[in-house]
């Protein structure tokens, strides 16, 4: 089996570390697999949640002091850049061994602890300490993983250089069951993706990659706010590597919004219009018909509906057909985010 890397990004993860956590040591086939947790600077209880049930053993580095920065931090690549990311990320940055249930076939936890470099830059550091590994597995420190996730990884990457899965809602909310109405045709059947990028990408809440392909074109790029899994997808495929969706793999998503924080998060996400402004997609005609496309999306939500129940049990007739309205709403929001952040873009040049 080949040697792999498990890496997750955490920030301000204290309410749901701990359980990622477990469920990545209850997996099987993790015999030749390292758990890379990635300390994005958290100010809360991350990183104590995260070694619950575990006890750290020596030798190991020690950690860091309050206020103690490591040398060669990853934020010192130039923003926007991504081709020396990977490269750039500190492959000494202090980290502790620690030993989980002996029960598990994972033989150890890793915690890199970095200052608040964002989710991309922290994706970086990890990637850059699983040098060695031939497949790097990514999920959220706000998601729960099966068993048979690595396996089911596995088995589904092939002879390919990258593969994503699907997220479940951990609830049957009408703002959870929004969030995965527009993309349910993805939880109906796999594909193989080819560029030019289409809109569908790997995601890092499900995703395995050959760390060979991430190294090639650099990793994360550490310019994005978010939308840096879809940039990378795009890099990869224009990279030539062959990459593809699957329905066989899945996590589930323990972070349940309300509408109040649905919106806010649609609106921050406002920021992939630089996604947009890289490839010279993205200006003032596409920004004005971002205000209208909620309503022509409405058409598309409420068609969708019924294929909610590829999602499985349990599912309210109320709540599914409260989701499109719950993307309308957040399409407005998402709208006023990229004007918000397109201009904010072009003031930083």
């Amino acid at each position: 089996m080949p040697k792999l890397a498990i890496v997750v990004a955490a920030y301000r993860a204290e309410k749901t570390i701990g359980r990622t956590v477990e469920s990545l040591l209850a997996c099987r086939g993790g015999e030749n697999a390292r758990v890379i947790v990635v300390d994005d600077g958290s100010d809360d209880a991350t990183i104590a949640n995260a070694e619950c049930g575990m006890r750290i053993v020596g030798p190991h580095t020690p950690r860091l002091r309050s206020g103690q920065a490591p040398t060669d931090r990853t934020e010192q690549s130039p923003a926007g850049s991504s081709s020396a990311a990977v490269s750039a990320a500190p492959r000494d940055a202090p980290r502790n061994s620690l030993i989980p249930n002996p029960q598990s076939p994972i033989p150890a936890v890793e915690i890199l602890r970095l200052p608040h470099v964002g989710r991309p830059a922290a994706l970086n550091a990890g990637i850059k300490a699983a040098e060695g590994c031939e497949i790097v597995l990514f999920t959220d420190a706000d998601c729960v993983v099966p068993p048979s996730w690595i396996d089911d990884l596995l088995a589904e990457l092939g002879d390919y250089d990258g593969v994503g899965g699907n997220l479940l809602p951990g609830e049957r909310t009408a703002v959870e069951l929004a969030k995965v109405l527009r993309y349910v045709h993805e939880f109906e059947r796999g594909a193989d993706l080819a560029p030019p990028y289409a809109g569908v990408c790997l995601n890092g809440n499900n995703m395995a990659i050959r760390r060979a392909a991430l190294v090639a074109v650099g990793g994360f790029d550490e310019s994005f706010l978010h939308g840096a899994d879809a940039d990378l997808t795009r890099r990869l495929l224009d990279a030539g590597f062959r990459l593809r969706r699957t329905t066989g793999a899945v996590t589930t998503h323990l972070k349940v919004d309300g509408l109040r924080d649905f919106l806010r998060t649609m609106h921050k996400r406002g920021s992939t219009v630089r996604f947009g402004m890289k490839s010279g997609e993205e200006n003032a005609w596409t920004l004005a018909r971002a205000l209208l496309s909620p309503w022509k999306w409405l058409l598309a939500d409420l068609a969708n509906v019924p294929r909610l129940a590829a999602l499985g049990p349990p599912l309210r007739r109320a709540r599914m057909w409260a989701a499109p309205w719950v993307n309308l709403a957040a399409g407005f929001a998402n709208a006023v985010g990229r004007i918000h952040y397109y201009r904010r873009f072009r003031r930083e040049g």
